[in-house]
């Protein structure tokens, strides 16, 4: 029973450490082993155009868990007047990432930050179905410039509810 305890205990404290780290910024090490995607489209409304406004997407998977980072170029930033409360749908500008981690279609979790800091989490069913219900223990920051603004999120695997997978390998849809 005492090695189950100590590792929890490691555990909770090693994600303390990482959740503090978070500031928004992008500058850390990490960031420079993310896989990296910028080629994003228009999807509201649905016109498929490219994006008007640079965006980047980093994404790293580690031991701890997941690592997400945004890149949002934007013209001409105006100040954030209104915040949300938790899970309320954000008004404002937002980063989202919806990960399938069994990668079956069948259950997915959704992680939005607002420019403002604001969050919202919910499960996805059948690709379809989203329910803000779920409170899930994930950390994120946000960080404003002149002419951009970032978001960072940490996922931590502990705070998921995935299928078994007898390898040492997990495909995840994202």
């Amino acid at each position: 029973v005492k090695p189950f305890l100590l590792f929890f205990s490691m555990l909770f404290v090693h994600q303390n450490i990482l959740a503090q780290q978070l500031d928004g910024r992008l500058d850390e090490g990490l960031w420079q082993q993310a896989a990296k995607f910028e080629q994003f489209v228009t999807t509201q409304p649905l016109t498929l155009a490219p994006a008007v406004e640079q965006t980047t997407a980093l994404f790293y998977a580690d031991d701890t868990g997941v690592h997400i980072g945004f890149i949002n170029q934007q013209e001409n930033l105006t100040p954030v007047s209104q915040l949300s409360l938790y899970d309320e749908d954000i008004s404002d500008d937002f980063n989202e990432v919806i990960i399938d981690f069994n990668g079956k279609g069948i259950r997915a979790y959704g992680f939005k930050v607002s420019r403002a800091n604001a969050i919202q989490d919910a499960i996805w069913s059948n690709e379809t179905l989203e329910s803000t219900d779920w409170n899930g223990e994930w950390f994120h920051a946000t960080d404003t410039t002149d002419n951009h603004w970032t978001s960072e999120m940490f996922i931590p695997w502990s705070s998921l509810s995935m299928d078994v997978s007898g390898e040492g390998t997990r495909e995840i849809k994202v």
